[in-house]
């Protein structure tokens, strides 16, 4: 069996993802892979690759070159810290990032995943436009009200920044851009829910971590009954 946990920022694909491996599967966190790229050796070229494809798209002349992707990021330019301009960041990011990321994912599904009947969770955030990449049975859909999921979020960069309004910016920013992958591949796209390959189950974070786990947990005992 193969679940992937997906769902916007700060919607609880983490908790639902720790949940899974305390009951048997092996997890996989596309985020987590994401940060150990950028930590290790290959981090400052990736840095460079998304630096310079970014200064070449805006013809920006500098000198100073950020020290991690998260300074790239709330790196105000001429044009200042908009909203656009962090969108344009994040879509360089994702296309350099994401072949790297499902390059390490698959390499890990066929070096650890020693059965096809192991089962395998994998968190892999905005999975929609890549959902021909991975291969699923189920898809759990983690999705919670816009005032949870700005609490959650601030409160988690809070402790990184110290700085509330940056990570109040930051948070309306990617909620916009992850809101247009949305709409574009679930309510335009009726076709994909209806796709053969893997099952679509919603479900909502109210914010309270003791239901979304009785949710999660009544969702796996009807898959597994299956």
């Amino acid at each position: 069996m193969r679940i992937v946990v997906t769902g916007m920022i700060a919607s609880g694909k983490s908790l639902a993802l720790e949940y899974l491996e305390r009951h048997g599967f092996y997890t996989i966190q596309s985020d987590a892979i994401a940060r150990e790229i950028c930590s290790n050796e290959c981090g400052d070229t990736v840095l460079d690759r998304v630096y310079t494809a970014f200064i070449q798209k805006y013809n920006i002349t500098t000198q100073y070159r950020p020290k991690t992707i998260e300074e790239f990021l709330l790196l105000s330019h001429q044009n200042g810290y908009s909203a656009d301009l962090v969108w344009d960041k994040l879509n360089i990011i994702d296309s350099i990032m994401h072949p790297m990321v499902q390059k390490v994912r698959e390499n890990i599904i066929n070096t650890s995943v020693k059965s096809a009947d192991q089962p395998l969770a994998m968190e892999i955030p905005l999975f929609f436009p890549y959902h021909s990449m991975v291969k699923c049975d189920y898809l759990f859909y983690i999705y919670s009200k816009k005032r949870v999921q700005k609490r959650r979020y601030v409160q988690r960069v809070q402790m990184k920044l110290d700085n509330v309004d940056i990570a109040r910016i930051k948070f309306n920013i990617l909620r916009r851009r992850q809101e247009h992958v949305m709409k574009q591949y679930i309510r335009q796209n009726k076709m994909l829910l209806q796709n053969n390959d893997f099952r679509f189950i919603p479900i909502e974070n109210n914010g309270s971590k003791a239901r979304l786990i009785r949710l999660i947990n009544l969702h796996l005992q009807r898959v597994c009954q299956k």
